[in-house]
């Protein structure tokens, strides 16, 4: 069994697009991989859903992709509803609001 180990860099809330967002920077050490991956998860909040996208980098390129990832997000309008399954283990509990 890999032993894989996730440190949280950091957590905001933040808005995106007026809606209601949450990041949260993980740097993921895997022995899998050559060197250290970095996560940004953001969470974004409407009608009491959330949606969460994901950008998933080698941590000596992640600043170099980061703006395009934010462009991405800063465009984001959720107009209609979807049913969206997805599984993720959480090591702390979100609460946005």
């Amino acid at each position: 069994m890999n032993d894989i180990k996730v440190i949280i860099n950091s957590e905001n809330r933040t808005q995106i697009n007026g809606l209601k967002a949450y990041e949260i920077l993980m740097t993921v050490n895997d022995p899998e991989y050559d060197v250290p991956q970095k996560v940004l998860c953001v969470f974004v909040e409407k009608d009491q859903k959330v949606y969460m996208l994901q950008f998933i980098a080698d941590s000596g390129s992640f600043n170099e992709y980061l703006p395009i990832f934010n462009n991405v997000t800063s465009t984001i309008n959720v107009t209609s509803t979807i049913n969206v399954t997805s599984t993720i283990n959480v090591t702390s509990t979100i609460k946005l609001g």
